[in-house]
């Protein structure tokens, strides 16, 4: 699906995380995963919660997630739009 017009990404930095996990305002939060994340968001309880137990931060919430994603397989073409 559009893989012939759609721009590849802009590659970015990684960003060193630690935990206990400090956002801040702005923050983009991007969900990676396969089926559990990809079902989550039929209702958007997860987000919900997020944005109640944050919400004096201007979070962007984006799910990525895709069923039958795994660390070495990505079952779409690569550049998906």
């Amino acid at each position: 699906m559009f893989a012939g017009t759609a721009p590849m990404p802009g590659k970015v930095a990684s960003v060193t995380t630690s935990l206990p996990l400090e956002l801040r305002s702005g923050d983009r939060i991007g969900l990676v995963g396969n089926s559990l994340l990809d079902r989550a968001s039929e209702t958007g309880r997860w987000e919900a919660l997020l944005y109640l137990a944050n919400r004096d931060l201007s979070l962007v919430v984006r799910n990525l997630a895709w069923p039958g994603d795994e660390v070495d397989l990505q079952p779409r073409p690569e550049n998906f739009a």
